[in-house]
This record gives C-alpha cells, sequence and structure tokens, in this order.
C-alpha cells in the first residue's frame, strides 16, 4: 500500500528527483490517497489502482455557531511565501490591483512567521502564525472571502473556512475543482492572471448574495461530506480490509 499524501513530483524541478517520484505510482501499489484530487491523477496518469479518505474537519472548532462581529469587509489570503505551491507571489501581485480597486476592503495576511509588513506593496494587515485554532475559526467567521491556492493537494485550511462560513477562493487549474466536490456552486475559482483575478475579487466583493449563497453550499458540503478523525482513521482500515478480503462483509 502506498500512503499518498501529494503529488510528489511537483516539489522538484524536471528532473532525476522528479522522474524518481513520478515511478513510484507506477510501482504497482495500492494508493490510499488523502483526499479525491490525487487519487484521481495518479489513476489517469499512471493507471495506477487508488481510492481516497476525505479531509478529516474538526466541526467542535470550525463552525458557525459563534455569531460574527467585524464589520469592515475583508479579504483573508492564506500567505506562505516559504511554500512555494502556495503562489505568494501571484497572490500578492493580485491583491495590490485588488487593493488599487478596492482600497475600503481590508486585507489581511497570515500563515507564516516569513510575513513582514514592511515588504507587502499595499496596505494589509499582517498576522504571520495566528495563536490557537480557535482565534483561526474566529477569523475565518469574521471574513468576507478567503484565498487559498492549492495547485497540488490542498490543506485543510480551505474545508475549515467553509466550515465557518467563510466563501473560499482557489485558482482555476487542472483538475481543481475535484477539490471541491466537482460542484462550482462550493468554491470561486478565480483566473491565475494577477490582474484578472483583481477584477474578479471586486466583483465578488459586489456581489453579498453570490457570496452568501457559496458558504451555505460550501458549508452544507463540508458538514455533509468530512469526516472527524476516527471516521477518517476507519476509511483507511475499511480501504485496506476490502482489499485484502474481497467479497467479504464490511
Amino acid at each position: 500500500y502506498y500512503f499518498t499524501q501529494d503529488f510528489e513530483p511537483y516539489f522538484y524541478p524536471m528532473s532525476s528527483e522528479y522522474i524518481l517520484a513520478e515511478d513510484t505510482y507506477r510501482m504497482g501499489f495500492s494508493c490510499i490517497c488523502s483526499g479525491p484530487w490525487i487519487a484521481r491523477l495518479v489513476k489517469e496518469r499512471y493507471g495506477a489502482k487508488a481510492d481516497y479518505f476525505q479531509f478529516p474537519v474538526d466541526t467542535s472548532i470550525y463552525n458557525r455557531c459563534v455569531p460574527r462581529k467585524k464589520s469592515q469587509k475583508n479579504i483573508i489570503f492564506f500567505a506562505k511565501p516559504d511554500m512555494p505551491r502556495r503562489c505568494y507571489s501571484l497572490g500578492i501581485h493580485a491583491l495590490q490591483q485588488f487593493y488599487e480597486l478596492r482600497p475600503d476592503v481590508e486585507i489581511i495576511l497570515y500563515g507564516s512567521n516569513m510575513l513582514e509588513e514592511s515588504q507587502i506593496p499595499f496596505r494589509a494587515t499582517v498576522k504571520k502564525l495566528i495563536p490557537t485554532l480557535e482565534d483561526l475559526a474566529d477569523m475565518y467567521r469574521n471574513a468576507d472571502l478567503g484565498i487559498v491556492f492549492s495547485t497540488t493537494n490542498p490543506s485543510l485550511v480551505p474545508y475549515e473556512m467553509m466550515a465557518c462560513g467563510c466563501p473560499v477562493v482557489d485558482l482555476d487549474v487542472e483538475y481543481a475543482l475535484s477539490k471541491y466536490g466537482d460542484d462550482p456552486n462550493n468554491v470561486f475559482l478565480l483566473s491565475p492572471l494577477p490582474n484578472i483575478m483583481a477584477q474578479q475579487l471586486a466583483d465578488l466583493l459586489a456581489q453579498p448574495e453570490t457570496l452568501r449563497t457559496c458558504a451555505e453550499n460550501a458549508g452544507t458540503w463540508v458538514r455533509n461530506e468530512f469526516p472527524t478523525e476516527l471516521e477518517m482513521a476507519c476509511r483507511v482500515e475499511d480501504l485496506i480490509l476490502q482489499d485484502i478480503l474481497p467479497g467479504e462483509p464490511e
């Protein structure tokens, strides 16, 4: 069995390391994948045997039980300059142009201790690492839109935002919709061109009903489809048992 958490070749330039990582999907292992995106990719590109478990979301923390307190419109950006696949530079360029269109909207950057306010080319609130999970959930509940770029396998972040009622923006790249239930009503997939993305963000902020509808659809999807950690572990166990005991009752 191959516990497959991301598409490892993407962590390298085209090189020996890329090819060797890619070859691991051709070795005949049964892939137990973290989420549907990587399962689809290795099946379609390499003919691998693959199934997946869904990401666990702790709804005792990430929920809509606490009402919003913040009155000012704001966008939060999961900003990680230390992690190339999060496309920090692309996000900064788009937000710089968005700020010119909507200087009244607060832009909040968080997610890394490498963030420095002096290096941001527009007015922004820089929060770096949020102290507690409860603080994180509270920030999500008070946001109008959350930007999380998941160019490879996503983290828990977009789903935790959704559980808190925060509509999510991601990049419109290959297989992107498979990360969101293959349902365009659950997420806003925007252009990777910064100037176009900036205008799309401004258009979304001018449509509160569109934001509300997406938040409700995504929140319902996460509540219905995403397991607890124990349920996730049971799913992994079931995938193995179904493979080694074919035809046996569950």
